[in-house]
């Protein structure tokens, strides 16, 4: 997220009135976006059906809702059940050219492949692939062997049919203001979610109007920043070894109010280090200012290449569902389906 959606989002989750331009703007994204819809609905423009089963992992508000750790924890189930996953992502904030595929090991550079992209390669043993052109990535995988696939994102990528789509959503946020881009900071109009075949909510807390999941499969999960690991040696502490201690945080994320709440709500007295989503700091540069411990997402540590100065820490989250027995039989059922046609 730029320094200019930061801004936007001032007006994106306030009860402030977006102005006239935006509110215009809003009116013809929406037209566009619904006739696009609508054009590959009919089968006017065409989508393309990969030979093996394509879940969509996605949201349709802008910023992070928990997408990556649910493909994470969706590609460690598919695992237990045999299955060699391919994983598409954006690659966003990596410097190579996404128009032709990227295969992404775990040796890649997150500069050249965006830390998302490398999270992913190195957390979930699945087999990774970037490129703007989701279809051509999802050829490429099916090409590695893949036996399954999942999209981290890409709910608007029409062209590439899919299975399964699972709708994140963030339970503090909502919808906003309820507007679409740039008015708001939605990318379709509330009312679809009724279209996708599972939601899930991110958090118990907030403004969701659950009043809209009716007629929807639904459940709940959680973040749970619950565990602290050493980046400069062989250490793992509870995240209360922090509390009521003064920490430097660093989030280049979409969401960065969620992670600090998190903290803070362990007692840690949070100094945010200022920096945009998929952005990077000088850490040592930052070492120099403050003695103070300095905690880390994963998607940032990525970024450094194993290079940290002294008392640096990623926070390491795990997912906890309301409800995953329902998922993990939706799972089963869509690979044994897709195995009995095979």
């Amino acid at each position: 997220m730029t320094r200019l959606s930061r801004k936007l989002e001032s007006i994106w989750y306030t009860s402030k009135k977006p102005n006239v331009v935006l509110r215009l703007l809003a009116l013809c994204f929406g037209l566009l976006s619904g006739v696009r819809k609508q054009l590959y609905s009919l089968g006017v423009l065409r989508q393309i059906k990969i030979d093996v089963p394509i879940i969509v992992v996605g949201n349709i508000n802008v910023g992070g809702t928990g997408k990556t750790s649910v493909t994470l924890w969706l590609a460690g189930i598919l695992q237990k059940q045999g299955k060699l996953v391919g994983i598409i992502s954006r690659g966003y904030g990596g410097s190579r050219s996404r128009r032709e595929p990227i295969l992404v090991s775990k040796n890649s550079n997150a500069e050249e492949v965006g830390d998302e992209s490398l999270y992913l390669a190195r957390e979930s043993g699945a087999i990774v692939c970037v490129c703007v052109n989701k279809v051509r990535a999802a050829e490429t995988l099916v090409s590695k062997g893949a036996d399954i696939i999942i999209s981290d994102d890409g709910l608007q990528h029409y062209p590439l049919a899919r299975d399964f789509e699972i709708l994140i959503i963030d339970a503090s946020r909502g919808f906003g203001n309820g507007y679409l881009l740039p008015a708001g900071p939605l990318r379709e109009r509330p009312e679809t979610i009724q279209s996708f075949d599972y939601v899930l909510i991110n958090g118990d807390d907030g403004n969701f109007e659950h009043q809209r999941l009716k007629g929807t499969r639904w459940a709940k999960f959680r973040l749970l920043d619950e565990t602290v690991e050493s980046l400069n040696k062989q250490s793992r502490e509870s995240i209360s070894f922090f509390s009521e201690s003064d920490v430097l945080v660093l989030a280049g994320i979409g969401n960065q109010e969620r992670f600090y709440k998190s903290l803070k709500d362990h007692g840690i007295i949070v100094q945010p280090v200022p920096v945009d989503d998929h952005g990077k700091v000088n850490l040592f540069n930052l070492r120099k200012s403050s003695d103070l411990p300095i905690l880390m997402t994963p998607k940032d540590a990525v970024k450094y290449d194993h290079e940290f100065p002294n008392n640096s820490w990623l926070v390491q989250p795990t997912i906890s569902f309301d409800n995953e027995n329902e998922l993990i039989d939706i799972m089963k059922q869509l690979v044994s389906k897709n195995s009995e046609i095979d």
